[in-house]
């Protein structure tokens, strides 16, 4: 250390836009099924509403996919089995060319079945005329008048044309003829001759039959004939019934699905061929009867109207249909005196009384199949099969039950019921009553639940059978279930909650123990883990921690709601699992700050759908608690003096106390006797050393730690050593002890370890006359160490030691006090003559440092 002193002084859509074609001419005409209409209501010419029946009607067929055929109609096909086939056709004798006249068999459909490459049947003889069929008929009149005039039997039809539809394979898919107009050269009434019935007959392959559908179009010209003349119209097809046999009783197909007739092969009498007519289609005919063939010509009508033959007694009559008749019962209901025999038989149907008007179209649909049996062969009446999906199946009792499945087929509409027993074929009980069959003849699927608590451990034989409306079952049919039932959950639960205590803003870990120790198989499935007390405000679940065996819940699993519970999802827990599921719970910062501590209290429950269908929980039992407290924070700050022990504190300050989160500013307090050496920070020493205030944050640091070590320096100095004034005379001028004006040189050592230093000097200013600098005396300041005859002569810039000392305490050493007239000390001494008179002055500096 260096002082200068003086003697006086110093110092960041394809849219597919699709054109429909409409005609706007057609008009849907619609069937009604009302009384009679009275004389009165003839005058009132009541408005008949419209029917949906132009269903499937086409307009323009080679807009619509169809391609004309020249010449003969082709044939259309389809496979039945291996050897049978359904074969189908407008049956003529020639070719139809445009603008020509033909008859009603260029237009008759005719579907016939080919067996083994044979020929065996058809609505009317293959190779014979149809004579007393009519496809298209129509009658007209407003009180069932049964005159001919009234009637339509559609004999020809003009500019006759054939239609194919085509599969990408080429092979025919369905078959239409279209004539221009209907005509009738019986019919001479002067409405019909100024009226224009175009027909469409459409034949398309349907459920192993040939679907029929018939249309009229009403072209006449609206200024030849008013409407009123198609006021009440009706459709009606008589079809004769012809299959190996002309003469053949009709029969009822049961389910009020229509009419059939069966006749043996020519050849071989076991074989059976029936031809169908189902009515239970898209858009059917209205009312069918089975009646008598007989030309429509003579004394007693038409025989379609005709009640002796069976046909219905007023246009609007309901048909056999009414009846709902059994399967295989006798459906003609015309015998000459009630007593059944050998008669010719056709089939009528017709539609509703309905208008029609000009541009209005007309029409109904019916089915029409043939197949055959063999007598031979094990058959039910009407064919009812039942079968299950498997002969034998296991059971390990989950659900309700157990799902038995399988298949029935009956002809009929409806079935009666499916029973079933378990153990034995006695006692059955009905599981499925009235089922709707909506596809007669085909396999339909059914299924029930066989409820577990009919099941025993080990084989089950389960029995069932069918029974349809008109009395006849199926065969009895049987499977073996194997039932192996399982054992129920045994569940437990534990919470465990990491900390007893956390401050406002921390967080706790809960971990929650689920055990299912149950012996396979058990299942438990859809469990739901949900605590059972809501978490109170400013407790939150940290969704994002929601772990399952150390695994990431997915977030769709996991709920906290508005009633502040946790659910999680756990699935399906296996028997002889355990589970760990683990999640922080916060603590967020509640405003105005929390000032005393609350308790949050949680248990937790688990519970999940055993096999039985029952639910099987288990709660976590008592409830676990943890506490929050204030979020107030401390801060301890120590001033030590470094390498004392135990430390020595230098500075008193008082603990800081503020909000977690906020922040402080730390002073050091450094003196002349001791600077700061180092600062911790909960025990981290922080680099650099802080050259200014610095700022920490609550809750982050608890405490600070100053150090400071102790220094070696001169505490004060003379700033004038006066050697007075003395006269210039020829003798020296000695001054043993001068004036220090009160003041002192002291030196203070507050090092920990005590170490010797040295005290120097050095003249850095001769003595010069304060009025002519450049007269100066040199040589006459001097230090006395102690011994006679030691003194230091100064000499310009030459640095001389004045002493050597240790300090034994932190004290003060006065090194002046030291100084006397005999001893130690500076000294000046002026030769004689030495010198101008005047005032002189000169400059020394101190030095103080460690030895040497």
């Amino acid at each position: 250390m260096k002082r200068r002193l003086g003697i006086v002084g110093c110092l960041l859509s394809i849219a597919i836009i699709m054109s429909v074609w409409q005609n706007p001419n057609l008009i849907k005409a619609n069937t009604i099924a009302e009384e009679p209409l009275s004389k009165g209501d003839s005058e009132t010419k009541r408005k008949l509403p419209e029917l949906r029946s132009a269903e499937g009607y086409v307009e323009n067929p080679e807009l619509e996919g169809w391609t004309k055929i020249k010449g003969k109609s082709p044939t259309g096909s389809l496979v039945i089995s291996n050897e049978t086939s359904l074969e189908y056709k407008f049956q003529q004798y020639m070719a139809v060319e445009p603008n020509q006249i033909a008859n009603k068999y260029a237009f008759f459909p005719n579907v016939y079945l080919l067996d083994k490459g044979k020929t065996v049947g058809a609505l009317h003889g293959f190779q014979s005329y149809p004579l007393g069929t009519f496809p298209v008929g129509l009658v007209f009149g407003h009180e069932n008048s049964l005159r001919n005039d009234d009637k339509i039997n559609g004999e020809n039809i003009l500019n006759p044309k054939y239609y194919a539809k085509y599969s990408p394979n080429q092979t025919i898919e369905a078959l239409m003829f279209k004539g221009e107009s209907l005509t009738d050269p019986y019919n001479k009434s002067a409405n019909y001759n100024k009226s224009k019935f175009d027909i469409t007959i459409i034949m398309t392959p349907s459920n192993k039959a040939i679907k029929i559908d018939t249309f009229v179009k009403n072209n006449s010209d609206p200024n030849l004939v008013q409407d009123s003349w198609y006021d009440e119209t009706i459709l009606y097809t008589m079809m004769d019934t012809s299959l190996v046999n002309d003469t053949v009783p009709v029969r009822f197909l049961g389910g009020n699905r229509g009419l059939y007739i069966e006749n043996p092969s020519s050849t071989d009498k076991s074989i059976i061929y029936r031809l169908n007519y189902n009515f239970n289609v898209s858009n059917p005919v209205s009312n069918w009867k089975a009646g008598k063939y007989k030309m429509p010509w003579g004394l007693d009508g038409h025989p379609v109207f005709n009640p002796i033959h069976g046909g219905f007694p007023t246009y609007d009559a309901p048909g056999a249909e009414l009846l709902n008749g059994e399967a295989g019962k006798d459906a003609f209901d015309a015998y000459p005196n009630n007593k059944p025999e050998p008669i010719d038989t056709a089939i009528f149907m017709k539609s509703a009384r309905q208008a029609f008007p000009v541009g209005s179209v007309m029409g109904y649909s019916y089915s029409v199949g043939i197949d055959k049996k063999d007598e031979n062969a094990p058959i039910t009446n009407d064919k009812l099969f039942l079968k299950v999906d498997k002969n034998a199946d296991t059971y390990s009792g989950e659900g309700k039950g157990y799902t038995l499945s399988g298949t029935f087929n009956d002809e009929t509409m409806f079935l009666e019921d499916i029973s079933y027993s378990i153990g034995s074929p006695f006692n059955m009980k009905p599981v499925l009553s009235w089922i709707h069959n909506t596809n007669p003849g085909t396999d339909m699927p059914f299924n029930f639940l066989v409820n577990k608590d009919e099941l025993k451990q080990g084989q089950n034989a389960i029995f069932l059978k069918a029974k349809n409306i008109n009395g006849v079952e199926s065969e009895l049919v049987a499977m073996i279930l194997n039932v192996t039932m399982p054992n129920p959950p045994n569940i437990s639960a534990n919470l465990a909650i990491d900390k007893a205590e956390i401050l406002e803003g921390g967080k706790v870990t809960f971990t929650s123990t689920i055990q299912n120790t149950a012996v396979a198989p058990s299942p438990w499935d859809n469990v739901m883990y949900e605590t059972t007390n809501a978490f109170p405000a400013n407790i939150d679940v940290d969704l994002k921690t929601v772990k399952l065996n150390g695994v990431s819940v997915p977030a769709s699993d996991v709920t906290f709601g508005a009633d502040r519970k946790l659910q999680v999802k756990l699935g399906n827990v296996e028997p002889k699992t355990e589970l760990k599921l683990t999640y922080d719970v916060l603590s967020t910062i509640a405003n105005p700050i929390l000032t005393s501590s609350f308790d949050v209290s949680q248990a937790f429950k688990v519970s999940g759908t055993a096999s039985n269908g029952e639910i099987v929980e288990s709660t976590s039992g008592e409830l676990k608690t943890f506490t929050v407290k204030p979020r107030a924070a401390k801060l301890t700050i120590l001033h030590l003096e470094e390498e004392t022990t135990p430390e020595n504190e230098l500075y008193k300050e008082e603990p800081k106390e503020g909000l977690i989160g906020e922040k402080v500013v730390i002073t050091s307090h450094p003196t002349e006797d001791y600077i700061l050496s180092k600062v911790l920070i909960d025990g981290q020493e922080k680099t650099p050393l802080p050259e200014a205030d610095f700022e920490v944050i609550y809750g982050e640091v608890k405490e600070v730690k100053f150090y400071y070590k102790g220094v070696l320096r001169l505490n004060s100095v003379p700033e004038i050593m006066d050697f007075g004034q003395h006269e210039a005379t020829f003798r020296k001028v000695r001054v043993n002890q001068p004036d220090l004006a009160g003041q002192k040189l002291a030196i203070t050592d507050t090092r920990q370890s005590k170490k010797e230093w040295t005290l120097k000097a050095v003249l850095i200013q001769e003595f010069t006359n304060v009025d002519d600098p450049n007269s100066q005396m040199t040589g006459i300041l001097r230090y006395n160490t102690g011994a006679q005859d030691s003194e230091t002569i100064f000499e310009l810039n030459k640095v001389e030691e004045l002493m050597r000392h240790t300090n034994d305490s932190k004290s003060e050493f006065v090194v002046s006090d030291t100084w006397s007239e005999a001893g130690f000390g500076f000294k000046m001494e002026v030769p004689n003559g030495g010198g101008k008179i005047g005032k002189y002055q000169a400059r020394i500096e101190y030095q103080l440092g460690d030895t040497p």
